[in-house]
């Protein structure tokens, strides 16, 4: 379902080497993480400096901060998304992989889920529902 481009990259996912894949997972981890430290920094420059140096009162940088914590769960919301669909795209794959590419995948899957906790817990615990048809 969905456009042709959406289907071509399916297509390419599931045509890739499981290394490639891993490859591919990593590569959208590593800019999740990115994303997630750089609006973190944001945050604290936003709270600690700029609203303390304008002495803005505690209720509005209370605010402020609630803000910033619901912006960086919609991140984490969006991430947890996109990786279900890239890991479903390859869900044909699984019953053909040794033990050692199922522990890789895993094994990402997991770290994957440990950087979207501190944000959104429930984000992170889909990436785990994502990971577990992968064990049948």
């Amino acid at each position: 379902p969905g456009s042709g481009g959406e289907f071509s990259v399916v297509q390419a996912l599931q045509g890739l080497s499981h290394e490639g894949f891993l490859q591919v997972l990593s590569v959208v981890f590593k800019v999740v993480a990115a994303c997630l430290a750089h609006l973190s920094q944001l945050s604290s420059i936003v709270r600690d400096d700029i609203l303390r140096a304008a002495k803005v009162p505690a209720p509005a940088t209370n605010q402020v901060s609630k803000d910033i914590r619901a912006v960086l769960q919609v991140v984490a919301d969006v991430a947890q998304g996109r990786w279900g669909k890239l890991v479903s795209a390859r869900s044909h794959c699984t019953p053909r992989l040794k033990l050692y590419e199922f522990q890789s995948l895993a094994a990402i899957c997991t770290s994957f889920a440990a950087l979207l906790e501190p944000h959104s817990p429930r984000a992170a615990a889909a990436v785990r529902l994502v990971a577990l048809p992968q064990c049948r």
